[in-house]
């Protein structure tokens, strides 16, 4: 094998390389960290359906605009194995 393709073999690997430390060091944990935020919004909104929205007088939320938050961020939360596999 000649020079040329030794480097085009090593360029390759090396691409090959910041990639897989991309998915599994950058894109991965962000999906974690933001499921992870999800549900604790979702949990706390859940928590504050249960019991008087509108407790301290200074919001004016009512359970039917607390319900259709807890819904978009179910939406938006991606739930699929496959985004958590490829990042």
């Amino acid at each position: 094998m000649s020079d040329f393709g030794w480097s085009l073999a090593l360029l390759g690997a090396y691409v090959l390389l910041v990639i897989l430390a991309r998915w599994l060091y950058i894109a991965r944990s962000n999906i974690v960290w933001n499921n992870a935020q999800a549900e604790a919004m979702a949990k706390r909104l859940s928590l504050q359906l249960e019991r008087d929205p509108a407790r301290n007088g200074k919001a004016t939320a009512t359970q039917e605009t607390l319900r259709l938050l807890l819904e978009e961020i179910s939406q938006e939360s991606p739930h699929s194995k496959h985004t958590a596999v490829l990042g």
